[in-house]
């Protein structure tokens, strides 16, 4: 799987699993999406997990997008944020 697709996939299911229904141009936080910036934080924590159980896996370094910057940000856009901070991890063999 491409790396974007992995992330698109990585992002849908963590929505699904919270009981989210946004739209790519929904914003992350008000309406069906999440409450507040922790939650945005936590949402990016499951997203780099589920990257990381990917093959290859993918290093999603959440910790350098800040939540509070992103609560009003259209998800095609945390989409894109999340892709920039990703990279696929190399094998030791």
């Amino acid at each position: 799987m491409s790396k974007i697709a992995a992330i698109d996939a990585a992002i849908r299911l963590q929505l699904g699993e919270d009981g989210k229904s946004i739209g790519p141009n929904d914003p992350l936080v008000g309406g069906t999406g999440y409450a507040n910036a922790a939650d945005v934080e936590e949402f990016l924590l499951k997203v780099a997990r589920r990257l990381r159980l990917d093959t290859p896996p993918l290093r999603f370094a959440w910790t350098d997008l800040k939540p509070a910057d992103l609560v009003a940000s259209k998800l095609y856009i945390v989409h894109e944020k999340i892709a920039e901070k990703t990279t696929v991890e190399k094998s030791d063999g």
